[in-house]
């Protein structure tokens, strides 16, 4: 297993997923879970917790990791993924794997640090960074150019999320905009506390909007220009890493889920009425990004990476 801190983190299957890592390499790592361990956040049993002081759960470690190769000669700032393409982000350029391949099949050039990316469709993804720029590459093209960019922010861009023809992203001027590449109109939404984006995730069904983690350790969830937070929840940290969030649709609403700075993983129900925190200790340090595949809970803590056993 490799030493090095895990900075980016992606579900690839059930017992598989993809980590970026402060040297630049990508590992795939793969878990040796029972399957009736996989595909079910225990809901019931977490709703009788509520209230315990960090309950404990179960956790598991990787039992194997592959290694893909450098992106480059600075940490792996992020992690997408969309089949059996890893689409990463690290130092002035993005890269683009295959994982059945082992290999690196495209390179992307940015005029500045590429912070966050995100697929739009198979062949077309969309970069942003330090340039605060959107950018969009030609996956087909033989050129490491792209085909379009525009400045969208007044400050470094940290978060990207792709919902449709939509791009969202958000950054240091703590504004989420939101691009129509369809029908190329731009909006700029202020949320009602100025607070820098550090990552964004889409949240879907009936509680759907844009959520983001942000530099006061708040998360929370807009769907329109309008200031007003559709939820939010507090994690009672500030962050000064770039903390990353994800979230999961259920039967009831979404389950969010933030990293942290002291070793918890910090997990938000939301029904649309009434919201229910879980706190999850999985280490002693720096939980620089979380990711569900399905109802699974993967985080990383410093240089591991652990299933969380939610049932």
């Amino acid at each position: 297993m490799t030493s090095e801190m895990v900075t980016a983190l992606v579900a690839i299957s059930p017992r598989f997923v993809a980590t970026g890592d402060a040297d630049s390499c990508l590992h795939i790592r793969q878990f040796d879970i029972d399957a009736a361990k996989l595909g079910g956040f225990g809901r019931s049993h977490t709703l009788e917790i509520q209230g315990l002081d960090k309950p404990k759960f179960p956790l598991y470690k990787p039992t194997s990791s592959v290694s893909l190769g450098k992106c480059s000669h600075s940490p792996v700032s992020s992690l997408c993924a969309a089949g059996n393409n890893i689409l990463a982000t690290s130092g002035s350029s993005a890269s683009l794997w295959d994982v059945v391949s082992r290999s690196r099949v495209r390179h992307f050039a940015t005029t500045d640090v590429a912070n966050c990316a995100d697929f739009v469709t198979p062949n077309l993804v969309a970069v942003a960074g330090n340039a605060c720029e959107l950018s969009l590459f030609d996956v087909r093209s033989h050129h490491s150019s792209p085909i379009l960019s525009k400045k969208v922010a007044l400050d470094n861009l940290y978060g990207l999320v792709v919902d449709g023809s939509v791009v969202y992203c958000g950054g240091a001027d703590g504004d989420i905009h939101k691009v129509d590449l369809r029908n190329q109109k731009k909006e700029t939404w202020q949320l009602w506390r100025k607070d820098a984006i550090l990552d964004l995730k889409m949240a879907y069904g009936s509680t759907s909007g844009v959520v983001a983690s942000t530099e006061s350790g708040r998360v929370c969830c807009v769907d329109s220009y309008e200031p007003d937070y559709k939820f939010s929840f507090d994690t009672g940290e500030s962050f000064s890493h770039r903390i990353k969030c994800d979230v999961v649709s259920t039967s009831k609403g979404v389950d969010v889920a933030c990293g942290g700075e002291n070793g918890v993983v910090y997990v938000f129900q939301y029904d649309g009425k009434h919201e229910l925190r879980t706190d999850i200790t999985i280490g002693e340090g720096l939980v620089a990004s979380v990711c569900w595949s399905g109802d699974d809970l993967f985080a990383s803590t410093g240089s591991d990476v652990v299933f969380v056993d939610l049932e």
